[in-house]
């Protein structure tokens, strides 16, 4: 398979709205796949003021706060919306680390 024929669907409990190494490193790694040419999609909680621009195409799933760590969100479904731009992405693999993932299949 070549690279172009890859299309990740990527899921994040924070990919850029609060900066930490681990989030830094996934923005590092969609970046170097997006050179490669693979074809990446992020589904993560947003908010109105992230610490960084993200890397890559980035969608906002809806989200609650942490208790406890408000800073941080959980992403809460995969909503029709989110279902429907899954689809129509088609990915051929997924990297899903985050609770919002388990909804893929249903």
């Amino acid at each position: 398979m070549n690279p172009e024929d890859l299309r990740i669907a990527l899921f994040s409990g924070n990919y850029n709205y609060v900066r930490d190494g681990a989030n830094q490193a996934l923005n590092r790694l969609v970046g170097y796949l997006l050179r490669q040419g693979v074809k990446v999609r992020i589904y993560s909680p947003t908010t109105d003021t992230p610490a960084f621009p993200p890397t890559g195409d980035l969608v906002s799933v809806p989200s609650i706060p942490i208790p406890g760590r408000g800073e941080y969100q959980l992403g809460i479904a995969l909503g029709p919306r989110l279902r429907r731009d899954l689809a129509e992405f088609a990915p051929t693999s997924s990297i899903s680390p985050a609770r919002i993932s388990s909804a893929i299949g249903r």
